[in-house]
């Protein structure tokens, strides 16, 4: 871009470019600049995956066992299972082994940051107080 700022004050400096050319060059140029540019939050990682399974106890000691997952918390339903910074919600439900939803991790996640900026770019977020923040993605997909 600076480059293109120089040339441009160059060609006007030289009389190859008017005022009026410069002036609309540098708007274009800026107008561009900022649209290309990202704005609010930058996604960094999967921060977990929710799995529908038959047997949560069998499901959780394998996760554990296999990956040198650690529990992180069990309630009737759910058992999570941290695996180094992501984590795995097996979930009782069916069909077994579909996959309920995925998270992306965002560093000092704000919500309502999240959700102003998510607005902005097309997507339309929810929020419950059960499920947390979601967006769906174009084939309707909850993430």
């Amino acid at each position: 871009m600076e480059r293109t700022i120089n040339g441009m004050l160059k060609s006007y400096e030289t009389g190859r470019l008017s005022r009026r050319d410069l002036v609309q060059g540098l708007a274009l140029l800026t107008a561009t600049t900022a649209e290309a540019q990202p704005t609010g939050f930058t996604g960094n990682s999967i921060n977990h995956l929710s799995l529908y399974v038959s047997d949560l106890q069998r499901s959780s000691e394998f996760y554990q066992r296999a990956f040198n997952g650690k529990l992180r918390d069990k309630a009737d339903q759910e058992i999570r299972i941290s695996i180094g910074r992501s984590r795995i919600a097996l979930r009782r439900g069916s069909p077994v082994g579909k996959v309920d939803h995925f998270a992306i991790g965002i560093d000092n996640f704000n919500q309502d940051a999240v959700i102003a900026d998510l607005k902005a770019r097309g997507a339309e977020p929810s929020t419950n107080a059960e499920a947390g923040l979601h967006v769906l993605d174009p084939d309707g997909y909850p993430v």
